[in-house]
């Protein structure tokens, strides 16, 4: 039996956001994925497809751009619905090559509640 898509995917280096994530989402029946290793995170992209994917900017070994780049490069969809999330307001040119690459920008600050979480979800 084919193990069920996920519905969101995040990528994200810091493991306390990743651990909200988790917690904010576990009642649901939202099924998350989670990963604080962008290149295991581009291993599971370009063999699964979630309606969902919320990509930290900033990474060590490869940014949030440079993990959507690679997965535009080999023909994987990555998502439906992507956001570019960081936690300062990023500069036009970045906005610019995360539209290129059909993100969205997310401010971090706008993912502090369970609510917010479950909003984006729905919404996106």
């Amino acid at each position: 039996m084919a193990e069920p898509a996920d519905d969101f995917v995040m990528v994200d280096d810091d493991l306390l956001t990743l651990e909200f994530a988790r917690r904010s989402l576990r009642s649901t029946d939202v099924r998350l994925r989670c990963f604080n290793d962008p290149l295991s995170a581009l291993a599971h992209l370009q063999q699964h497809t979630p309606r969902v994917l919320l990509v930290d900017h900033r990474m060590p070994c490869l940014d949030g751009l440079e993990l959507l780049q690679q997965l535009s490069d080999s023909s994987a969809v990555p998502a439906a619905n992507i956001f570019l999330c960081s936690g300062v307001a990023l500069p036009d040119a970045m906005h610019a090559r995360a539209a290129a690459l059909g993100a969205r920008p997310l401010l971090k600050d706008a993912l502090h509640s369970k609510a917010d979480f479950l909003d984006l979800l729905t919404n996106a």
